[in-house]
């Protein structure tokens, strides 16, 4: 998207570039919508780590063989478990209860059970860092 954006305010009139910037504007957004959609976070959880996650977020929205997901959080993996988040999943502003804690501010999350979360957060970036 933000390519696209980008490249409308900087391609001049005229440009044969340019006339493709509706439709791949509309892809885009279709890819975006599809219910399947899963974006990859970028990270894993170790075993010390997804319990400190589980805690923290309470108990799991749904289950499966390998994967288990918290609201539009899914961990997938059977070993190690790497999040990822579903879109469709999201609320109407794009965001989920579960989401501060991979982000790092597990203090204003609340599971769905209502009680505050306590752990820091398993998925961080260098230097501590929440990615």
């Amino acid at each position: 998207m933000t390519l696209v954006a980008w490249l409308s305010h900087r391609l001049p009139a005229g440009d044969p570039v340019r006339a493709a910037l509706p439709g791949a504007l509309a892809a885009v957004r279709d890819r975006l919508a599809h219910p399947g959609l899963m974006l990859n976070l970028g990270g894993e959880f170790g075993a010390g780590d997804l319990d400190k996650f589980r805690t923290a977020a309470g108990t799991p929205t749904e289950t499966g063989e390998d994967w288990e997901r918290y609201g539009a959080v899914v961990l997938a993996g059977t070993r190690y478990r790497y999040p990822v988040i579903r879109p469709a999943l999201l609320d109407a502003t794009g965001t989920d209860s579960y989401l501060p804690v991979l982000r790092g501010d597990p203090a204003t999350v609340r599971h769905r059970g209502g009680a505050a979360a306590g752990p820091r957060p398993a998925v961080r970036g260098r230097a501590g860092r929440p990615r």
